[in-house]
């Protein structure tokens, strides 16, 4: 059986352990607050019933903004060819 000294000592080092992780997570914080940049494979917007609204990606090389109308199809496509042409497509039709 533990005496009342050795809980506050095992205690004493969670306590210190968790401020320790704190501390560093605090750091990564204040580091991504200072970096100008987010990087991703891909953005995607969703609505307030987090469903696909837009998306940014590059697939099979070519940078593409895609819209999304309420029910999930596809309607718009903004974008460049992996050869660097532009490519605008209405899906709307």
């Amino acid at each position: 059986m533990s005496t009342e000294r050795e809980d506050i000592a095992r205690l004493t080092a969670q306590v210190e352990a968790l401020l320790e992780r704190v501390m560093q997570l605090e750091g990564q914080v204040y580091r991504l607050m200072e970096s100008p940049t987010v990087e991703a494979e891909a953005f995607v917007l969703r609505d307030e019933r987090a469903e696909v609204r837009a998306r940014l990606d590059i697939r099979d090389h070519a940078t593409r903004l895609t819209f999304y109308d309420s029910i999930g199809h596809e309607r718009l496509h903004i974008g460049l060819h992996a050869d660097g042409t532009p490519d605008v497509s209405d899906l709307s039709r």
